[in-house]
């Protein structure tokens, strides 16, 4: 079952979520940053299996150590990488082009962007006391390194927030996380009797 946090998220990975949250921008990392393009990313964190790792020199609200799991759609080929914890939520869904190997590096993009194949998507939900803020890949790149019983990859992107435009760099890693198969409602897939 997915959470109801991370139902959200994804649907945030689309378009924003519901109405905007309060947004405050004297928060550390909560402004914008002076020419995020022109920033280097930060290097990989070390991994930690079964866990989400990130790092973020430009939001420390990024910043991440994190239970996570994956599952794979079939109707699609898709894969879905989940992290959630107390203050933070990440989404990614790798999506390979026709019967390509699903292992491969993926650029990022927006998932309401004309979509070329292969392409991944990554979302992050940062949940704080009063309040919430969004931000989505936009460029960079998503690593999957290894899917069988077990996901490994890591990721290189820069982010913008589609609530407030602000933009972040980060970097992180998924080691060894358990993969299941998952339900046509977590794929996004109608399901009979639904729209």
């Amino acid at each position: 079952m997915i959470p109801p946090r991370m139902a959200c998220l994804w649907t945030v990975a689309v378009v924003a979520c519901g109405g905007a949250p309060s947004v405050d921008r004297s928060a550390p990392g909560a402004g914008p940053v002076a020419d995020v393009d022109t920033l280097r990313m930060p290097a990989y964190p070390a991994p930690r299996p079964g866990r989400l790792v990130a790092a973020s020199p430009t939001n420390p609200l990024l910043a991440a150590d994190a239970p996570a799991r994956a599952g794979r759609c079939l109707s699609d080929r898709s894969i879905q990488v989940f992290a959630e914890d107390s203050t933070f939520g990440m989404l990614m869904r790798f999506r390979p082009a026709g019967e390509e190997d699903p292992v491969q590096t993926y650029p990022a993009g927006l998932s309401d962007s004309p979509v070329t194949l292969p392409v991944a998507h990554l979302a992050v939900q940062l949940f704080e006391e009063r309040r919430w803020s969004v931000y989505r890949a936009d460029s960079g790149s998503i690593e999957l390194s290894r899917l069988d019983d077990r996901a490994s990859g890591r990721f290189a992107v820069r982010l913008e927030s589609p609530l407030n435009q602000f933009r972040a760099v980060a970097a992180g890693v998924f080691q060894e996380l358990p993969v299941v198969t998952l339900s046509a409602l977590v794929c996004g897939d109608s399901v009979e009797g639904q729209p």
